[in-house]
């Protein structure tokens, strides 16, 4: 049981002008074999795993409740001080990570596009309690121009919704 982040581009596409950035950015863009998923797909586009990784739970996609979350003051309180100053340390360091993660993410997709034919590109975060081949529902697309995405947009992705950026 993970959350998992994948992804979508044209079928027509040729991801052989993507490895570069795909390497650089430490992905994977490995095609999925998920006909129920691909069926929610508009024509002609193809689903991939984003990551090399077996779990993206600390993904800074859709985290901005984890980010934004804070102990509350009757925790804060019975912690002795030298544990409030470790718990603080701590937070500040998930957040910081989560945060490096969506801009290194916000990056990526502006590179994409400076790509040659890249017309679209669709990121979608789902928590798979069976496996990749498991069925859901995508609970509807959002279409995004690229200069209206930001860290904090990125960090508020919900699950199961397909974001689909284009340039235009």
């Amino acid at each position: 049981m993970c959350i998992l982040i994948t992804t979508t581009l044209p079928m027509n596409l040729d991801r052989t002008t993507l490895v570069e950035l795909i390497d650089r950015y430490d992905l994977y863009f490995q095609p999925i074999q998920n006909e129920y998923i691909n069926k929610q797909f508009e024509n002609g586009d193809i689903y991939l795993k984003a990551t090399k990784w077996g779990c993206d739970c600390k993904t800074g996609l859709g985290s901005y409740k984890v980010f934004s979350k804070r102990p509350s003051l009757e925790q804060f309180k019975s912690m002795e001080k030298e544990e409030r100053k470790q718990f603080q340390e701590l937070i500040n360091q998930r957040n910081d990570e989560l945060k490096s993660d969506a801009e290194k993410w916000l990056k990526f997709i502006g590179e994409l596009f400076e790509i040659k034919n890249v017309t679209k590109f669709g990121l979608l975060i789902h928590f798979y309690r069976t496996g990749i081949e498991e069925e859901f529902i995508i609970k509807r697309t959002e279409k995004k121009n690229i200069q209206d995405i930001s860290v904090e947009f990125l960090m508020k992705m919900e699950e199961d919704i397909l974001y689909q950026f284009a340039s235009n």
